[in-house]
């Protein structure tokens, strides 16, 4: 196993141009590990309970919009959110 104070320090090496570069796989490389864990979940059955209270809440108009207000980088979360719109949609239906 390699020493985290190490590789912190390996980091801190990097010239601007790596360390955008690091970055950019380390971003990539966590989407990858949440990815597999959400399909880990979603095959277990894990999600198929909270996919079914999700739905009827929305259904029943007892889910807020998304504001500025009531979560903080909502701009961000907007983007993820239209990214993934029509997979988050198919994903959900495939639990039902």
């Amino acid at each position: 196993m390699v020493d985290l104070a190490y590789v912190e320090h390996q980091v801190q090496q990097l010239s601007p141009s790596d360390l955008t570069k690091f970055r950019k796989w380390l971003r990539e490389y966590e989407w990858q590990a949440w990815d597999r864990q959400i399909e880990h979940d979603s095959k277990s059955g894990k999600l198929k309970a909270l996919a079914k209270k999700v739905l009827a809440d929305h259904a029943a108009g007892g889910i807020e919009p998304l504001s500025t207000e009531n979560i903080p980088h909502i701009g961000t979360m907007l983007h993820l959110l239209n990214t993934w719109n029509l997979s988050v949609r198919s994903e959900l239906s495939s639990f039902l």
